[in-house]
């Protein structure tokens, strides 16, 4: 992969796209305001959202680099992903019910393909520093944001209460699926204020958007999110330099302390899915400590055994069982489930690679791309035991860190104004 020549404009571009993520909450939380209308079309409305922004994103980024997008990925790559185009495609010869969800999510895969190539060719150009920051001010400030929007909302209409409390969040409808991505940015903001060759001001910045996002976590019950950032800091022990996760762990703890002695004075929710230090308790106590997950995985897995080399596309759990669950929550199952173990084994040689080499040049990386790799893991860990990588947004944030972490990591001469 060739270096990119530095472009000053890259970074006013990059401004522009962190202010444009932030503000996809405040359009999702206007559709649900509309729900009467149209709001059972949701997914669809949002996923549209999602695409058209990307595609409008690819346009202007191409103003503020040279070269190919195509040439980020060396031949085998794109042959890999031929493959997948062309399992996909296989649905209809198969005459599969559900050719088009699986066409549709193949083309959002697609786009968000070609939005990290080009996010990689623009953040080559821009410094650790200017590409960490936007990286903070879109996806940790696009979290941070919907939180407190979530706030308002409740303040306004009261605290959710009933039996579709976890369906009655703003924008988004299922908390289960905000913090899906609400929970990777806050790893990001909590690594970036242990960072001590941040800046003061990004520290500080940081440490308010992670404690906002703790308690928003903390708040609905999120404990998947919290096993995962517990989870990925102890394997960042592992990986890291010492000094960047003894930093990274220390600051995880503090803002949890900050956190639960905060959360005393919030009123609670009047609902048994939220609260999450409750939840732990109920789920210590109940008879089925891992809430299902392992009936979903083994449902799951009776599918793929029917199927099991070319997959069935994109399908719905609640299609085929009596159950209310749309996906595995295992990423690794969805990939067989979807693609089969040819197309799993094509889609984890292609990012295999990226994974390695990753973690190969990680030791040698700039301070700036630890942050971003914390959150990455976070999105891994997460991925085994939800949906963290299944849906259109987080999906979205996975993309914009992958290619931020290349950049990183990748590039031939990195700037360290630090």
């Amino acid at each position: 992969m060739t270096d990119i020549p530095a472009n000053k404009d890259a970074g006013r571009f990059l401004g522009y796209f962190a202010v444009g993520i932030m503000a996809l909450p405040v359009v999702f939380i206007t559709i649900f305001a509309a729900a009467d209308g149209f709001g059972h079309h949701h997914i669809s409305i949002r996923l549209t959202i999602l695409v058209g922004f990307s595609l409008l994103t690819v346009v202007l980024a191409r103003r503020y680099f040279a070269g190919s997008v195509f040439a980020a990925l060396p031949l085998r790559s794109w042959i890999m992903i031929g493959i997948l185009f062309a399992i996909a495609v296989s649905r209809l010869s198969l005459a599969d019910a559900n050719f088009q969800l699986t066409i549709e999510r193949t083309a959002m895969w697609l786009v968000y393909l070609i939005l990290g190539l080009v996010f990689l060719c623009v953040f080559r150009q821009a410094s650790p520093n200017g590409v960490l920051f936007t990286v903070l001010a879109a996806l940790a400030g696009a979290s941070a944001l919907y939180a407190c929007l979530m706030a308002a909302w409740f303040m306004y209409n009261g605290p959710p209460s009933g039996p579709l409390c976890t369906n009655s969040m703003p924008g988004f409808k299922n908390v289960r699926y905000t913090v899906y991505f609400s929970g990777p940015a806050l790893s990001l903001a909590v690594a970036i204020a242990a960072m001590g060759r941040a800046s003061l001001a990004m520290r500080f910045l940081a440490g308010v958007i992670a404690i906002i996002l703790w308690l928003y976590i903390e708040y609905t019950g999120a404990r998947g999110a919290a096993v995962a950032i517990g989870a990925a800091g102890l394997l960042l022990l592992l990986i890291a330099p010492i000094p960047v996760s003894t930093r990274v762990v220390a600051a995880v703890v503090v803002t949890v302390i900050i956190t639960f002695g905060i959360s005393q004075i919030v009123p609670p929710a009047d609902c048994t899915s939220f609260g999450m230090f409750h939840r732990f308790q109920g789920t210590v106590e109940s008879q089925s400590p891992d809430t299902g997950r392992i009936e979903i995985w083994l449902m799951t897995w009776e599918l793929i055994k029917e199927r099991p080399w070319l997959g069935y596309g994109e399908i719905r759990l609640f299609n085929f069982f009596d159950t209310h669950v749309t996906q595995p929550h295992n990423g690794l199952l969805q990939l067989i489930l979807t693609w089969g173990f040819v197309g799993a084994a094509v889609f984890l040689a292609l990012i295999g690679e990226l994974l390695i080499r990753l973690a190969m040049a990680s030791r040698q990386a700039p301070w700036q791309a630890w942050p971003i790799i914390f959150s990455i893991v976070t999105f891994l860990i997460y991925s085994q035991i939800s949906g963290a990588l299944y849906h259109a947004f987080p999906l979205l944030f996975a993309t914009i860190l992958s290619a931020a972490a290349a950049a990183m990591l990748f590039r031939s001469n990195v700037h360290q104004d630090v």
